[in-house]
């Protein structure tokens, strides 16, 4: 995979209902599928899951050019080399 991307690609977007604490609102709001839904242009494919594909879907608005769902921040987070694990802080 080439880190200098040539294309600028496009992520599907869609409009999906907006839940609310697990209510539906009755509104529509804009959402965007995570970039490592194609890890081959993400900018972070170490990030997303191990069969490769993510399928998850963030509310964002109409101006957001790519988004990384929670799921795989997540990913990211806990393979990070500066990641400390709790029995390593000093009281």
């Amino acid at each position: 995979m080439s880190k200098n991307k040539s294309v600028e690609h496009k992520w599907k977007t869609k409009l999906k209902p907006i839940i609310n604490l697990g209510t539906d609102t009755g509104k529509m709001g804009h959402a965007m599928i995570c970039m490592n839904s194609n890890p081959e242009f993400s900018r972070y494919p170490d990030a997303a899951p191990d069969d490769g594909v993510c399928d998850q879907w963030v509310h964002t608005n109409t101006d957001t050019a790519s988004v990384l769902c929670s799921n795989c921040v997540q990913r990211l987070m806990q393979r990070s080399p500066n990641r400390v694990e709790p029995n390593e802080i000093d009281d």
